[in-house]
């Protein structure tokens, strides 16, 4: 029994080891520079960058779909897919879009 659950474990670990392989081709990890520990993963290409303007808390949503939520001035880094069609949505009710995502990276700026 303990040896099916050993093989069970080391199939999942090698299934994650190649996805984290995969994952590593295409992303850096950025580091502290007073600590030395990994901060935030930083896509290197395919980024889309939505970058508030706006003292209001703002959700974005792509193709209609929520994919994040921005505090006052914020900025929202998430994967980029052409042909998306961006919208937001501050809690003041003030509304952004449609913005059509053409090429990646893409940077969108919601101003007031």
């Amino acid at each position: 029994m303990k040896a099916l659950r050993l093989a069970t474990v080391l199939a999942v670990l090698a299934i994650l080891a190649m996805a984290l392989a995969q994952f590593s081709a295409s992303a850096a990890v950025a580091t502290d520079p007073v600590s030395g520990t990994p901060a935030v993963t930083v896509l290197q290409a395919s980024t889309l960058h939505v970058d508030s303007r706006v003292n209001d808390n703002i959700n974005v949503y792509a193709n209609g779909m929520f994919i994040g939520r921005m505090g006052p001035f914020g900025d929202l880094y998430v994967g980029c897919y052409s042909a998306e069609i961006l919208s937001a949505r501050g809690d003041s009710g003030r509304t952004w879009g449609p913005a059509y995502v053409n090429a990646c990276p893409f940077t969108w700026t919601l101003v007031p």
